[in-house]
């Protein structure tokens, strides 16, 4: 992704509402306090690094199907009994291989990650945003969701926390089904306490199929305003809101929503693409999986100093 292109991105809790008092007001320059990250320096200097991951992660594949083949011949001696074990057996086995490679990768991200100054923070997994629980809704029952690679970024005197979500439904049976993912993509968290907003705003812009509609609405330049209380949307400064908007939409194009909470302000956005920093199965190419997320902490970090600005 080009560095203005951000259509696809991607001290204390990270979604605590009183994180950071003192945010930068709107149009205060705040790009120029954080560069971004130099990611050919980055995979230099863990070059070692990743060649030592890399054998780790071949061993232990290696030693996992080694002592299940040995379990195999002992309790297995005809070709056909052999056979039979093996699909029981190694095909899983390989499985857990993949698995703790990939588990191996993720610790190895968060040893990167400190790395770089702008980031504050980061984890796997963590609690979901609760904008998210307040403007999405969904008319198929979810079968599992998970938020993922939440990230803490520091741009000037403003934290703004990002980080992946992902919703899933279950087809085919619970059983025997797959599942399928139908709804994910990012979502930033700000602090605005310089800005007087109601809670329990949210702005949409260009609307999509899970953003709920609330009980009150406006619309302005472009974009719908909706409540589900009478006063938040009768004492909602609908100029400051579109104001924050349109700075965001000139830098992204794409459809949005922003919700605003307890003087935090949630953006959240919709992708195609996964931002799971996993590994592929038997691709052990792990320059190639750290320059690709590092680049997606990148525009994150680019993408945070618009939201810190607007």
């Amino acid at each position: 992704m080009a560095t203005n292109d951000y259509s696809s991105h991607s001290k204390k809790d990270v979604f605590s509402d009183s994180d950071n008092n003192d945010a930068p007001q709107s149009g205060q320059d705040v790009c120029a306090t954080t560069s971004g990250i130099d990611i050919d320096g980055i995979i230099e200097k863990n070059r070692t690094n990743m060649i030592v991951l890399k054998v780790i992660v071949i061993l232990f594949s290696i030693a996992i199907l080694f002592f299940v083949g040995m379990y195999v011949t002992d309790i297995a001696p005809k070709i056909w009994g052999k056979i039979i074990v093996i699909i029981v057996f190694v095909l899983p086995a390989l499985t857990l291989s993949l698995m703790c490679g990939d588990f191996f990768y993720k610790l190895f991200i968060k040893i990167v990650v400190k790395q770089i100054d702008a980031i504050k923070y980061y984890r796997m997994r963590r609690r979901k945003p609760k904008a998210l629980k307040k403007v999405l809704t969904f008319d198929v029952p979810i079968y599992s969701s998970r938020n993922e690679n939440v990230t803490k970024i520091e741009i000037g005197d403003t934290t703004v926390t990002a980080s992946h979500f992902c919703y899933t439904q279950k087809v085919g049976g619970y059983r025997y089904g797959k599942t399928i993912t139908i709804c994910q993509g990012n979502c930033y968290a700000v602090d605005i306490k310089n800005k007087l907003i109601p809670n329990g705003i949210w702005l949409v812009k260009n609307g999509h199929k899970y953003i709920k509609k609330g009980i009150y609405s406006r619309k302005s330049k472009g974009f719908m305003i909706y409540a589900d209380t009478a006063d938040a949307i009768k004492n909602c400064y609908t100029s400051d809101i579109c104001d924050i908007a349109e700075k965001i939409y000139k830098a992204v194009r794409t459809r949005f929503a922003l919700y605003f909470e307890k003087n935090i302000m949630y953006y959240i956005d919709f992708k195609s693409d996964d931002e799971s920093f996993e590994m592929k199965v038997f691709d052990f190419n792990i320059e190639n999986y750290l320059r690709r997320d590092l680049a997606i902490l990148n525009d994150r970090i680019e993408f945070s100093k618009i939201l810190a600005s607007a």
